[in-house]
């Protein structure tokens, strides 16, 4: 089904989704039917009309029939031979599959066409969020979280290279440190959080256990 228009209504008492995944956020229709053909050389995508992709452009591949180029994932573009053709960066440019392949794409992509993307439940009294903040790189919920099960709670867990440091990092993918941060270090094997500023300080075990059950409620 292909819906076109400023607004999508739904009124149903309930709704069944087949499709395991939501994309929030893509740019535009799905471009089809682009092919491809996997080698030992780079392939090279050709679109069916004019792409109007520069290099650097980065794409969401929607769909694709091939093992190597799969779906659901964003590519940058290596080069533009010419304005019905494209090549990407990344692993995926060789394989020893020499058949011809497609994938369908949105883009070009842009953090600020996904910033502030998410879900709002909008009541009488207040409107409740889970978003995407691309400034900070934060997933924001406006809402105390309950987590409603009787196994366990995971933290984030990572050697001590790997803290989040005083600024955002990882080519501006990883959030910066932040008061009330905590983490599990596996280098040390101990629970560690920041008190103050954006140094991770080891909790002792009993007062983090104590600190997780407070935030939990």
């Amino acid at each position: 089904m292909d819906v076109t228009g400023s607004t999508t209504q739904l009124r149903t008492t309930s709704a069944v989704v087949n499709d395991k995944t939501l994309v929030l956020g893509a740019v535009g229709d799905a471009v089809t039917g682009v092919i491809f053909s996997q080698h030992a050389d780079t392939p090279v995508f050709t679109t069916t009309a004019t792409h109007g992709l520069s290099v650097d452009d980065v794409i969401f591949v929607v769909t694709s029939t091939s093992s190597v180029v799969t779906s659901e994932q964003i590519l940058t573009l290596a080069s533009v031979p010419s304005t019905t053709t494209f090549t990407v960066d990344g692993s995926q440019n060789t394989s020893s599959d020499g058949s011809t392949r497609t994938i369908s794409y949105t883009g070009p992509q842009l953090d600020s066409g996904v910033d502030d993307a998410g879900l709002y439940v909008p009541g009488s009294t207040a409107l409740h969020y889970m978003k995407w903040d691309d400034d900070d790189n934060f997933w924001e919920f406006n809402d105390s979280l309950k987590v409603d099960t009787t196994t366990q709670f995971v933290v984030p867990r990572g050697t001590t290279a790997q803290q989040p440091t005083a600024s955002i990092s990882g080519g501006g993918t990883v959030a910066a440190a932040i008061t009330g941060a905590m983490r599990f270090n596996t280098e040390n094997s101990y629970f560690e959080g920041v008190n103050a500023g954006t140094t991770f300080e080891a909790f002792a075990t009993q007062n983090f256990s104590t600190a997780i059950a407070v935030a939990l409620g």
